[in-house]
């Protein structure tokens, strides 16, 4: 099994969006784009969905969107830091402007919920947040956000 920060499989900085789903496209494009995802379609109308239930933003500015998919057979992660923040369906959370996108397999909930639970830590860290939106290119944002996770 893959150590968390080799699941990071894209990094967006100051991307530009209007809403969610926008923000959803892009990511899963993305993905599907590096050969990380088979197709764009399902993952995207699960993500939909799920934030449809209960939107995924946890406060202070993040948001974990995530769905479990029988196309995944190991777990992706992809990381936006928007520009301007946007609206993540609960306004009591307030703006997002970090997204973790994650997506794994069907089959496996429990290291699905491991994984959220162990970005969702980063929401405690208001150092390596601040970190984060700081960070002047991929490689320096890369840097923080493992030395957060491990």
């Amino acid at each position: 099994m893959l150590p968390m920060r080799d699941r990071i499989k894209m990094v967006h900085l100051d991307l530009e969006v209007t809403n969610v789903e926008e923000l959803l496209q892009q990511q899963v494009q993305s993905l599907h784009q590096a050969g990380f995802l088979s197709e764009v379609e399902e993952p995207l109308r699960l993500l939909m969905e799920r934030e449809a239930v209960h939107s995924t933003a946890m406060g202070s500015g993040a948001a974990f969107p995530h769905a479990r998919w029988e196309g995944c057979t190991e777990p992706v992660i992809g990381v936006s830091r928007l520009c301007p923040s946007i609206p993540f369906g609960d306004p009591v959370m307030g703006p997002v402007d970090l997204v973790f996108l994650i997506l794994g397999p069907e089959e496996d909930p429990s290291r699905h919920v491991r994984l959220l639970g162990r970005l969702a830590k980063l929401v405690q860290q208001q150092e390596t947040m601040g970190k984060l939106r700081k960070a002047t290119d991929e490689v320096e944002f890369l840097t923080h956000l493992k030395s957060a996770l491990f």
